[in-house]
C-alpha cells in the first residue's frame, strides 16, 4: 500500500552534502548528463515528457561527474489527479547502492522543495523503509489514508481518516494543527472536505504566517516568555496578590466535580448577551467534561473570604489542552457574582503559575486562541495587559463551499446595513461571516 507525505517551505529541514546538486530539463529524447541509458529509460522519459508537456525536471546529484542520485519532480497531470495545481509530486527516487546512507536524499529533497514555493507530494509503498526514512528526515509529514491506483496507471487519495486534521466546529471546518504549524489544506484545494464525514461545513478557515514581523487584522494572543509577577505593575500586581488572598487555585477532576462544574458554567452563561448565549444542556455537558482529556484548574473561596456563601465551593475553573509544542488555554469561566474578587486574575495567575517551568523552555508558549470577532470580549486586552501575553500575527485563510462563496460575495455589500439588525442571532451569524470576509481581503486594515 502507497501512503502519501506531504512537504513545504515551512517544513523542509536544511541538509547539506559534499556533492553538487542539478536540476536538469530534460529533452524529449535525452535524461541528464551521466544517466545509463537503455530501452525502458528512453521510454520513461518520452513517457514523463509527453505526460507533463516537457514541464518535468530531474534533480541529479553528482560525485564529480558521475550520477549518484536522481529524483523526478512532476507538475500536476493527470496521472496523479488528487495533487492541486499550485502543487508537484516528487519521485521516482533513486540512490546509487554505494552512496546509501550519506544523507543525498534529504539534501536532494532540500534543494527541490526550497526552489518551489509550493506544496510538495510523494506517495511512498509503506515497506519501503529507507525512503520512508529519508522523506520522514527531511520533514515530510507522513498523511492519513492511502494512495489507490486506477485504472491507465492513475492515481487517487482517499483521506477517511481527515478529522485528525480538521474539526468540525459550527458549519465550519478548522484546522487541529498548533498554531504555529502549517494546516494540512490538501482536503480543500481537492474538495475532499466539503462532505466531511457526513456533514456539509460552509466554510474552512485557517491560518498562516504565524507569529509574522508585520502586524495584520488577525492574530494569536499568546505567552512565549517566563511569567514573574514582580515584574508586572504595582497596581496590577497589588490585584493579584488580593486575588490570591480569597482563591486558591488547585487542580480538579472533572469526574469529581462535575455538578459543581455545571453550576459554575450555567451560572456564567446567563451574563452573555442573548444574541450569542448558548443552550446548555446538564447531561451533555457533563459528559463533554468527563470524555475530554484535559488539564482543568479549580478556583475555591478561601475559608476566611469576606463571601460567607460561597466559601469552600468551586467559583470558577479554566482548562488548558496540552499540545507537543504549546499549551492551548482553552476556557475560563466564573461565577459573575465572584468577579469583584479578582477571580478572573486568581484563576490566570494560578495557570501561569502552573506552567511557569514550561514557559521557561525554549520554544515552547501558551496560546489563549485567535482574535475573536463574534462575542463582546475584552479578555485578551486584559491578558496582555496584567500577565504579559502579546499578539502573534498572522494570516487569515478562508475557503467557501462551493455555491457559498458566491452567496457571501452578493451579501457582502450590504455588511453595514446587517450590523443593525446584530440582535437577531442569524443576522449575527451573517455579521460572524462577513466581518471575517472582510479582514481576509483587507489583511493589515485593522478596522
Amino acid at each position: 500500500m502507497k501512503k502519501l507525505f506531504v512537504c513545504n517551505k515551512s517544513l523542509i529541514r536544511k541538509k547539506e552534502i559534499p556533492y553538487e546538486i542539478r536540476e536538469i530539463k530534460p529533452g524529449l529524447f535525452k535524461g541528464y548528463p551521466g544517466q545509463k541509458l537503455d530501452l525502458k529509460k528512453v521510454a520513461e522519459n518520452i513517457y514523463w515528457y509527453l505526460l507533463t508537456a516537457g514541464k518535468y525536471r530531474i534533480w541529479v546529484a553528482y560525485d564529480a561527474e558521475k550520477a549518484i542520485h536522481y529524483t523526478y519532480v512532476v507538475p500536476k497531470c493527470s496521472k496523479f489527479p488528487f495533487i492541486p495545481s499550485d502543487g508537484y509530486e516528487i519521485g521516482p527516487v533513486v540512490t546509487e547502492a554505494e552512496y546509501r546512507g550519506k544523507g543525498i536524499l534529504p539534501a536532494v529533497l532540500y534543494s527541490v522543495v526550497s526552489k518551489y514555493n509550493k506544496d510538495a507530494y510523494s506517495f511512498i509503498e509503506e515497506t519501503n523503509n529507507s525512503s520512508v526514512k529519508g522523506f520522514l528526515k527531511s520533514g515530510f509529514i507522513l498523511v492519513s489514508g492511502e494512495i489507490i491506483k486506477k485504472p491507465f496507471k492513475k492515481y487517487a487519495y482517499s483521506c477517511e481518516n481527515i478529522d485528525e486534521y480538521w474539526k468540525y466546529y459550527k458549519f465550519a471546518v478548522i484546522p487541529k494543527c498548533q498554531p504555529h504549524q502549517e494546516a494540512f489544506t490538501l482536503p480543500i484545494k481537492n474538495k475532499y472536505i466539503w462532505n466531511f464525514k457526513g456533514k456539509k461545513p460552509l466554510l474552512a478557515r485557517w491560518t498562516s504566517d504565524f507569529d509574522c514581523k508585520e502586524e495584520t487584522n488577525w492574530w494569536y494572543c499568546i505567552k512565549d516568555d517566563a511569567y514573574d509577577l514582580s515584574s508586572v505593575k504595582a497596581k496590577r500586581r497589588y490585584i493579584i496578590t488580593s486575588a490570591r488572598k480569597f482563591f486558591e487555585i488547585k487542580e480538579i477532576n472533572s469526574f469529581e466535580y462535575s455538578e459543581q462544574l455545571y453550576q459554575v458554567q450555567r451560572q456564567a452563561l446567563k451574563a452573555y448577551p442573548a444574541k450569542y448565549r448558548p443552550k446548555l444542556d446538564k447531561d451533555i455537558f457533563i459528559k463533554k467534561m468527563k470524555d475530554r482529556k484535559l488539564k482543568l484548574l479549580g478556583a475555591f473561596m478561601r475559608e476566611d473570604a469576606p463571601a460567607e456563601e460561597f466559601r469552600g465551593r468551586l467559583c470558577g475553573y479554566a482548562y488548558a489542552e496540552e499540545k507537543e509544542d504549546c499549551i492551548i488555554f482553552s476556557t475560563l469561566k466564573s461565577i459573575p457574582s465572584c468577579e469583584k474578587y479578582q477571580i478572573n486574575a486568581a484563576l490566570v495567575d494560578g495557570f501561569l503559575e502552573y506552567y511557569k517551568e514550561y514557559l521557561e523552555t525554549e520554544g515552547k508558549y501558551i496560546c489563549d486562541g485567535e482574535r475573536n470577532i463574534r462575542h463582546e470580549t475584552a479578555f485578551q486586552n486584559y491578558l496582555e495587559k496584567y500577565f504579559g501575553f502579546r499578539k502573534a500575527y498572522c494570516t487569515l485563510n478562508i475557503s467557501y463551499r462551493p455555491g457559498f462563496g458566491r452567496i457571501v460575495k452578493i451579501l457582502y455589500p450590504f455588511k453595514d446595513i446587517f450590523k443593525k439588525l446584530d440582535k437577531i442571532n442569524l443576522f449575527h451569524m451573517i455579521n460572524g461571516i462577513l466581518e471575517m470576509e472582510y479582514l481576509r481581503k483587507n489583511r493589515q486594515d485593522k478596522e
